[in-house]
């Protein structure tokens, strides 16, 4: 495991707001969803990593 950058996500909490931020404005096309679906996932995956408190519930 590595430790991650200050500025990234470091709990479940975190990757939430993070993905709310960076949430698509309704309307937008399906490949602006699919990146924002793909980043997302990587995004919880890492902090799953991090906060393991939460693993399964950021891993599903």
């Amino acid at each position: 495991m590595t430790t991650p950058d200050r500025n990234e996500p470091q709990t479940l909490r975190d990757a939430h707001a993070v993905a709310a931020a960076r949430r698509p404005k309704p309307g937008s096309n399906r490949e602006t969803w699919l990146k924002f679906h793909q980043a997302n996932a990587r995004m919880y995956c890492m902090v799953s990593d991090v906060d393991r408190g939460h693993h399964h519930e950021l891993r599903y």
